[in-house]
């Protein structure tokens, strides 16, 4: 995966810098940030633009089911971030293919995301663009985003509102097969479907940070039921 493998191989900087740590060969610590009802996230990205098809991926905790958000570009609509399968645990990658009608021609878009309804709230923890140029994909700009990562998140205007969390998670990174990582969790915005998802039983996992808000309100497409699950899998009414 695209930025499982950049923390790969930025893993000794990221050490230093305190933010990325890896613990074990299936198992990653990163920083990260997350926003519930009424809260969005907005930044800005870098494409070619000559070149093709953009999409745009995000690393999130998977622990946190039935996160939704609504995508837009420079302020036109774009697409969805739509629930994962259940049953999926640790980190996960999903990306959305994004309109080439609003990309095309464009050297920088202006990404916004905001909260529709989630079991707790919508988290972000990394963000990759990757571009078709002359017939392959290629990742055209990156953005980590969390407390470690400040500079970066003022460089690509980074904003967050209706935060409920900020700090660092500990979950079971993505398994290898045949030295070949599996296949990401892939949205396909314009068909408006999960195309290829992967099943993992419950990855334990540990959350440091801060609780920056909590509430009870219900959002509307929700459905959480009476209880709810903080990130580290405790339940509350």
């Amino acid at each position: 995966m695209a930025l499982i493998a950049a923390l790969a191989t930025a893993v000794t900087v990221a050490v230093a810098a305190g933010a990325v740590v890896w613990l074990g060969p299936d198992t990653v610590t990163d920083d990260g940030r997350a926003f519930g009802p009424g809260g969005s996230s907005r930044f800005t990205i870098r494409i070619d633009p000559a070149g093709g098809p953009v999409r745009l991926i995000r690393r999130l905790d998977a622990r946190v089911s039935r996160q939704r958000a609504t995508i837009t570009l420079n302020g036109a609509p774009a697409g969805r971030w739509e629930p994962l399968p259940d049953g999926l645990g640790g980190w996960a990658e999903q990306h959305v293919d994004l309109p080439p009608s609003l990309t095309a021609g464009q050297g920088t878009l202006a990404v916004v995301n905001t909260f529709v309804s989630s079991e707790w709230d919508f988290n972000e923890f990394a963000y990759a663009v990757e571009q078709q140029i002359d017939g392959a994909w290629t990742t055209t700009d990156t953005l980590d985003v969390g407390p470690g990562h400040t500079g970066g998140e003022a460089a690509h205007g980074y904003r967050v509102a209706g935060e409920t969390f900020r700090g660092t998670r500990t979950l079971d990174a993505p398994p290898e097969r045949d030295g070949r990582t599996a296949p990401r969790v892939r949205y396909e915005a314009e068909a408006g479907q999960i195309s290829r998802a992967r099943a993992r039983p419950g990855a334990a996992g540990a959350s440091q940070g801060t609780v920056v808000a909590a509430s009870t309100t219900r959002t509307a497409g929700s459905t959480c039921g009476c209880t709810r699950r903080e990130p580290d899998g405790t339940r509350r009414s």
